[in-house]
């Protein structure tokens, strides 16, 4: 099995393909990884194996974006069988206020000679 990218022209009602990788494989789970503008494809093998690919149709190695490059690829000792996607921004955390005394500048500890 081939990892692919492909994309929908909606004219015309079909998938045209991109970008493939040319190892064969026995994928056991795939996930889509957002960066920005960079869309990579991250998927596990039967080798227990993480890899991300990236369709970079500038890169030498793509062959003029027909072949999905390899971006990243660890042995991780255990079959992954599901990617979870959490988000990498949290959303912001409310501010807490200062009390009054403390954005005026008083300060009860004052000393009084």
């Amino acid at each position: 099995m081939h990892v692919q990218y492909l994309s929908w022209t909606d004219t015309k009602k079909r998938l045209d393909p991109l970008g493939r990788d040319y190892e064969n494989v026995l994928i056991y789970a795939t996930e889509f990884v957002v960066d920005g503008q960079i869309l990579s494809i991250l998927f596990s093998d039967q080798d227990k194996n993480l890899l991300m690919l990236q369709y970079d149709k500038k890169s030498i190695e793509s062959l003029e974006g027909k072949r999905l490059v390899r971006k990243a690829a660890f042995n991780l000792g255990a079959n992954v069988n599901k990617f979870v996607r959490i988000p990498t921004v949290l959303p912001s955390q409310p501010q807490i206020k200062p009390k009054q005394n403390e954005q005026n500048g008083d300060n009860n500890n004052k000393n009084n000679n």
